[in-house]
C-alpha cells in the first residue's frame, strides 16, 4: 500500500472509532424528556394522587383481609359522594383484591366479586406497582378513563384502588382531552 492509502485508512479508522464512541455515549446523554403538563393536566394529576394518598391507608387493612364491607365503608368515610357523579367529585371508586377481584365499588356495581386478573391494566398495575391508566369504552361507545393504583401495606401489595370517570367529566371539570389523558404519567 502506498503512503496516501495508509493515511486515508488511518483517518477512516479513527473516524469510525469516534463514531462508535459517540453512538455508545449518545443515548446516556440524550434521553427523551416528557413534555411538561399543562396546568389543567397538572390539576387533574394532583387530585388523582391526593385521592389515592387518602385511600391507601384507609383501604390497606380491609384489602389485607379481603373485607368487602370494610373496604366500602373506608371509601364512604372519606368520600361520601363517591359514585354519585357530581361535578365536584366525578369519580366512581372501587377496591380490588391483590388477586384482581373487585371487592367494593361506589356506586355499587353489578361487577362486585368479578375477577379482573386477566385484564392488562390490572396485570400491569399488580406487576409494576405503579399507577396505571387506560381509556376504555362503555357499551354506548363513550370513552371512560380508568386509573388503577397499588395499595401497599408494610411494603406488601394488598390490593388496588380503582378510579373511573367519563372523558366528558374529565373535559368538563379539568379541560383534559383524550390525547392529554393518554400521554399523562400519573406517577
Amino acid at each position: 500500500m502506498n503512503k496516501k492509502a495508509v493515511h486515508n485508512l488511518r483517518k477512516i479508522t479513527s473516524c469510525l472509532g469516534l463514531l462508535i464512541l459517540l453512538l455508545a455515549l449518545g443515548p446516556a446523554g440524550c434521553t427523551a424528556k416528557a413534555p411538561p403538563l399543562s396546568p389543567r393536566a397538572a390539576a387533574f394529576k394532583k387530585e388523582v394522587r391526593e385521592i389515592i394518598a387518602r385511600l391507601t391507608p384507609a383501604l390497606a387493612g380491609p384489602l389485607s383481609s379481603n373485607d368487602a364491607t370494610a373496604a366500602e365503608q373506608a371509601i364512604l368515610s372519606l368520600y361520601p359522594t363517591a359514585g354519585q357523579e357530581q361535578d365536584d367529585f366525578p369519580f366512581w371508586l372501587g377496591a380490588m383484591s391483590k388477586d384482581g377481584v373487585l371487592l367494593a365499588a361506589l356506586p355499587p356495581a353489578k361487577f362486585i366479586g368479578a375477577d379482573f386478573i386477566n385484564y392488562q391494566l390490572v396485570q400491569e398495575t399488580l406487576q409494576n406497582r405503579r399507577i396505571n391508566k387506560k381509556r376504555l369504552y362503555s357499551p354506548d361507545d363513550a370513552p371512560i378513563y380508568f386509573v388503577l393504583a397499588p395499595i401497599m401495606d408494610n411494603n406488601s401489595l394488598v390490593g388496588l384502588v380503582t378510579l373511573r370517570l367519563t372523558a366528558a367529566q374529565a373535559l368538563k371539570k379539568w379541560g383534559i382531552t383524550e390525547p392529554e389523558f393518554q400521554v399523562m404519567d400519573l406517577n
